[in-house]
Order: C-alpha cells, then sequence, then structure tokens
C-alpha cells in the first residue's frame, strides 16, 4: 500500500506496553505514515487511531478508528461478515474460519453502527460513516498486541487470524490510498513445481487430463520446469503447450535445483554464472520446443537470497514467485520485510516479487486475502496435489471463480499485468511494480508518466518505450517525467537495469551431484502412481 502524504494520529488513552506493540507494528510498516499525538493536539491528520476506550471520536469529523483490548476471546470459531456497503466486497456475506477472535465486551450496537463482522452473534467490529467520513471500531485481545512486538505485519494479516486485524488494515487502506486508482482485475494461476517436457505426464499430473480439466472447470494451470531438465524434450508433450497455451504453460524454477540454490550461492559471481546457465538453458528449451517460457523464477523450497534476486534482475528476468512466509524466513534481518504482504509485488534490489500462496482447501482464507489486496491468487503445489483425479484442484478453481469475474493467466501475463492506472487530463499515470508491461493507451490520453515509488535504494533504472509505428524511445535514467504518447495506441514499456548483463557469453558447467540427484527425483516422482 502507497499512502503518497497521508497521515495518520495514534491516539492512546493512556501508556501502556500494548499501545506501544501495536503503534511500532504499523510504523514499521509504514514509516512516516503514522504519528503518535494526543487528543486535541490540533494537529492536521488524515484519519486518527485510537487505542483503548474514547468518548466520541466521531464528533472529530475527521475519519477514525477506534482499537477496543477485549477479554472475551474464543479459539477454533467461524467469524461472519455482513453484506452492507461497508464491508469489504471480497468478504461480503462470507463465513471464515479463524484460530483466535476477541469480541466485543459490551455487546449492544447503536442503531447508526452497522456489524461488519461479528463471531457466534457478537460483533467484534462495527463501522459508521457520517457525512462520508468513515469511522470503525473493532475488538483485539491483549494477546494480539504482545504478539506484535514479535510479529511483521504479513504475519499479523495471516490467512490463521486476518479477521482480527482486518479492520485495522481496511481503515488504513480506506482513508489512505489516493483516489482514482484502477487496480488490476482479479486474476489466477494454478502453480506446479517440478514436470518438465520430457513425456506427456509427470507423476500424477497427466497433462492431457490437466488441459481438459483447465477447459471444463476455467483455469490455467503451468509447471515450474527446472532448466537442467532442458536436455530432452518430448515431441508431443511440447505440442501439447504450444496447442494450449491458454490452459497450460511455463516459467523458471532454480537451475539445478539443488536445496536452497538460490539462498546459498558462495558469491554474487556464482549466482550470475548459475542463473545466467538457467537463463541460457531456459533460452535453448524455447527454441527446440516452440514454447513460450515466463522469465519469472520459482525458487525451490521458497529459498532465496535478496544478493540473488538483485542477480535475476540483471539478467534479464522480469519477476521471482515466492510466499511472503518463505520471503521472510530467508532474508528475517532485512528491514524490507517488515513491510511486506500487501502490495501487487515487493520489489526488491529491482526485482518484482509475485506472492504466491499453498494449493489446499484449507487455504481458501490466503486466497481471500490475495484477492483483497489486488494480487494475483497463485496456488501452488506439486504432482501429488493431483492424486485425487484433480478434484482438490477443480475444486479450488471454483472457489476462486466464485470471487467474480476472474482472468486466468500465464505467469508472464500475470506478471507484466501488476500495475495501478489513473488518468488526469490528457496523462495516464502508471504506478508500477513490473519491470515489463504492455498498456493500452486510452482515447484522450497523450502522455504517460510512469511511477515506481517502489523501487526503493539507489535504483537508477532506464525504460525503453515500444509503441506502434514509431520507433523505440529508450530513456537512459527515467525519474518519472512525462513521455507523448498516441492516443488509442498500444504500448510496451521495459525496464532498463543499469547494471544488466549479458548472458549469451555464460557457459556454467555441469554439477553432476545435480544431474545424479535429479534423475533420481523424477524417477521416484514419475514411479509415485504406480506405487499408490
Amino acid at each position: 500500500m502507497n499512502f503518497a502524504g497521508k497521515k495518520f494520529g495514534f491516539v492512546s488513552s493512556h501508556e501502556n506496553p500494548e499501545a506501544d506493540c501495536f503503534f511500532n507494528l504499523l510504523n514499521d510498516a509504514f514509516p512516516g505514515n503514522i504519528e503518535k499525538t494526543a487528543e486535541g493536539s490540533g494537529k492536521k491528520f488524515d484519519g486518527l487511531l485510537f487505542f483503548g476506550e474514547v468518548d466520541s471520536p466521531v464528533e472529530s469529523g475527521i475519519p477514525s478508528l477506534v482499537v477496543i483490548p477485549s477479554g472475551k476471546v474464543t479459539e477454533n470459531v467461524c467469524v461472519q461478515f455482513g453484506s452492507g456497503g461497508l464491508v469489504p466486497r471480497i468478504f461480503r456475506g462470507r463465513e471464515v474460519k479463524q484460530k483466535r477472535i476477541s469480541v466485543f465486551d459490551k455487546t449492544p450496537v447503536e442503531n447508526k453502527w452497522s456489524v461488519v463482522a461479528s463471531c457466534g452473534g457478537i460483533p467484534f467490529w462495527t463501522a459508521f460513516s457520517n457525512d462520508n467520513i468513515l469511522h470503525y471500531r473493532c475488538s483485539a485481545a491483549p494477546k494480539q498486541f504482545s504478539d506484535a512486538a514479535h510479529s511483521l505485519l504479513f504475519q499479523q494479516i495471516s490467512s490463521e487470524g486476518f479477521a482480527q486485524f482486518l479492520p485495522v488494515m481496511d481503515f488504513l487502506r480506506r482513508i489512505g490510498e489516493e483516489p482514482g486508482w484502477t487496480a488490476p482485475p482479479l486474476r489466477g494461476h494454478m502453480m506446479f513445481d517440478d514436470p518438465n517436457l520430457h513425456s506427456k505426464s509427470y507423476g500424477w499430473l497427466d497433462y492431457p487430463k490437466l488441459i481438459q480439466s483447465a477447459q471444463n472447470h476455467n483455469y490455467h494451470a503451468s509447471f515450474a520446469t527446472i532448466p537442467l531438465d532442458a536436455w530432452y524434450t518430448s515431441a508431443k508433450s511440447a505440442e501439447l503447450f504450444r496447442n494450449h497455451g491458454k490452459h497450460l504453460s511455463l516459467l523458471v524454477h532454480g537451475n539445478n535445483h539443488l536445496s536452497q540454490e538460490l539462498l546459498r550461492f558462495s558469491s554474487e559471481q556464482t549466482a550470475i554464472t548459475e542463473m545466467g546457465q538457467a537463463m541460457n538453458r531456459t533460452l535453448r528449451l524455447e527454441k527446440k520446443s516452440g514454447v513460450e517460457i515466463s522469465k519469472v523464477v520459482a525458487a525451490p523450497h521458497g529459498a532465496c537470497s535478496e544478493q540473488t534476486l538483485g542477480v535475476l534482475a540483471r539478467l534479464g528476468y522480469e519477476a521471482a514467485c515466492i510466499s511472503p512466509g518463505s520471503l521472510y524466513s530467508h532474508n528475517s534481518q532485512a528491514v524490507w520485510t517488515k513491510r511486506i504482504g500487501t502490495a501487487l509485488a515487493e520489489v526488491i534490489r529491482g526485482l518484482p516479487v509475485i506472492p504466491r500462496l499453498r494449493m489446499s482447501l484449507d487455504n481458501t482464507n490466503a486466497i481471500l486475502l490475495a484477492a483483497y489486496f489486488d494480487q494475483a491468487i497463485i496456488p501452488v503445489g506439486h504432482h501429488q496435489e493431483a492424486r485425487d483425479g484433480l478434484k482438490m484442484i477443480e475444486a479450488l478453481a471454483s472457489f476462486i471463480n466464485s470471487l467474480g469475474p476472474v482472468q486466468w493467466l500465464d505467469m508472464k501475463d500475470i506478471s507484466r499485468g501488476n500495475f495501478h492506472t489513473k488518468t488526469a487530463g490528457d496523462t495516464l499515470h502508471v504506478n508500477t511494480f513490473s519491470r515489463h508491461f504492455n498498456l493500452a493507451i486510452p482515447q484522450g490520453i497523450t502522455n504517460i508518466r510512469i511511477e515506481r515509488p517502489c523501487w526503493t535504494g539507489k535504483m537508477t533504472d532506464g525504460i525503453t518505450i515500444k509503441s506502434e509505428g514509431v520507433p523505440p524511445v529508450s530513456i537512459k535514467t527515467y525519474n518519472g517525467e512525462s513521455v507523448p504518447m498516441k492516443s488509442g495506441s498500444r504500448v510496451e514499456i521495459i525496464s532498463i537495469h543499469p547494471d544488466a548483463i549479458d548472458t549469451a557469453p555464460i557457459k556454467g558447467g555441469i554439477n553432476l551431484k545435480a544431474v545424479a540427484r535429479r534423475h533420481l527425483c523424477e524417477i521416484r516422482d514419475r514411479l509415485a502412481p504406480m506405487m499408490g
């Protein structure tokens, strides 16, 4: 979330460690946007967050959220969301399971307040809009605040207990985000790690059956394929991918698929050699098979270091795909981990990292959260997820499709669609989380400005703009200036890394340990259905 210049005041009814934990959590995630203040201080804020009981923040004329500590805590419960206009759209009328919820100690709700969410008939989130000024009240367990001292934002909004923290996130989003921006549409993608083009099946995954299922149940499936496996391609398997690109695609899965290989490169040069080799293997596989492969890296075992992410950007990869939990666990000392989880992607050392989630019918809360934050919904699993004849995958696709019109895309198109747009006069503003994206210039628009606030650090990327019927335009160092565009045209915009590396000269070697390990793993996977 980008709050630009929006400011929130944080007011505690009295000094206590719980309030400090809550403030520190928010301040770490949104530095510069939240400031401790006193009630009636006279300072101007876009919104006020109160911790503890207060008299009547509604009368202040400023949007407010009152967080009320409560001792009424129940575990392993079902939360009911209302259906009114103040309920976040994706949750309206839904019931979700939660690990722990605290509800209001005082159950009556005044007439002007509507119940946004409740548990067992007792509210824990109510809302009221007075002259379009929003006011929220929510309860929270004391343990939530003591835990906040040792947790990060994405952990507070985890699928097991997100409902308790959702009022806070929703208040910050509604008040803090600048109006007028258009988010990407609802997008979905099923990902399977490891399969390759050696035959028309891999373990429990039968490719023709998967394609038929995707057509019948409306979803797209991809294989994160290992570049080491590019030594052989089945002509019949490649034909399936060429003929059914709408429902089946490939992306990159590390290089040799050694344990945590993207985390444990001994040096930056080793990472360049290994992942340059992976790019070259991928390009050879594309040429041999005629199948386009998304230049998006799914990190084996979810393990990838910040250094490797920077190398991937320099080598020309468009993005990585890693869950927030894995991203944090392998980079826990990095400052940027304090704010991950709510954006379309995290941009780390110039590389967008797109979130993915566990493929399971028990993980529907994570799907709802991804949709709430406008993220692509990317459940990931292995061939074993198809052991029931694709029933679980089809049920998961049905749940995702129930959220609204879903665009099922390959990883290239998901990566290239991670941006927000806003029109102002004759200018189209693009807030991008993509290194490479395609854009339709609306009628009446003659200028474009690309905003990259998520590009942190000292990145000085340039851009190349390719437009229909005109020579490409390259800007060596781009700082958000306005660029003339032809109204109604389609453009392709590519970031130019200042330290880009040409992979063509990179050779790399053959890792015999990796070859032996990979062959044994593939044999194991292919024998799995026969072994029951």
